[in-house]
């Protein structure tokens, strides 16, 4: 089960340390954070260290770090996420990185769930460059799946090692006590995905997710030790 790293969100330092450890990186490109510097920075580590390196757009909000879901009509939206992609890009041609997945941040990740426009919006983009695109691992997602196949979009389910869930499979939002999980919580919740196919909710209720790919966040606090841990319980 491939380990990856959402990365490129303004600490280089986190970039530098978890690159050994992780098999993709998701990489902010200017919608949440991120821009031409630390794409070129983060795509030389990835390049250095045999890392797949992925684009990570977000809904065009700095201010809030794409965690809020904006009221923009989809042709907005749509032109913004065309932006942040064609910089990824253009930066993976200049230092030879090949593009690997598409990851939406966020609210944006989570709205896709929500509102077929807006997952819609990000499988036309993921067919037009031919990329697969990264969601999250959740029951309800039938219909999502089938447009994405009718579309030729390969879909790379993801859950997370350091975020406590909801009985409904969402994420328990990073404000609650416990959202999010000490380095052995996580370890033992990355086992039971790929042991089990599953995962304990906060509130117990076992909840039966197939993953393809397991997430640290960059900007948890104990992202490093948590990356570290991961990585050994797989070597």
């Amino acid at each position: 089960m491939k380990i990856n790293c959402d990365l490129g969100e303004g600490m280089p330092q986190v970039d530098r340390a978890v690159m050994p450890y992780i098999d993709m990186a998701n990489l902010a490109c200017g919608g949440h954070s991120g821009d031409r510097d630390s794409l070129l920075s983060v795509l030389q580590l990835c390049h250095e260290h045999s890392v797949a390196a992925g684009a990570h757009p977000a809904y065009p909000d700095r201010e809030h770090f794409g965690r809020r879901s904006l009221d923009i009509d989809v042709a907005t939206l749509e032109k913004s996420l065309r932006q942040q992609l064609q910089l990824f890009l253009q930066c993976c041609q200049e230092t030879g990185v090949q593009a690997s997945h598409i990851k939406p941040h966020g609210a944006l990740y989570h709205d896709c769930r929500r509102d077929r426009r807006i997952a819609n919006c990000l499988l036309r983009l993921a067919a037009e460059l031919k990329l697969p695109l990264i969601l999250q691992a959740a029951p309800d997602y039938p219909e999502l799946l089938d447009d994405a196949a009718e579309n030729g979009v390969e879909i790379s389910r993801e859950a997370f090692a350091d975020r406590a869930y909801a009985d409904d499979g969402s994420l328990i939002p990073r404000a609650e006590l416990g959202a999010l999980l000490e380095p052995q919580a996580a370890l033992a919740q990355f086992i039971d995905l790929r042991d089990k196919g599953g995962l304990n909710s906060r509130e117990g209720r076992w909840l039966k997710l197939r993953a393809d790919t397991i997430c640290v966040h960059g900007d948890s606090p104990d992202a490093l030790k948590i990356a570290e841990l991961l990585h050994g319980a797989r070597h």
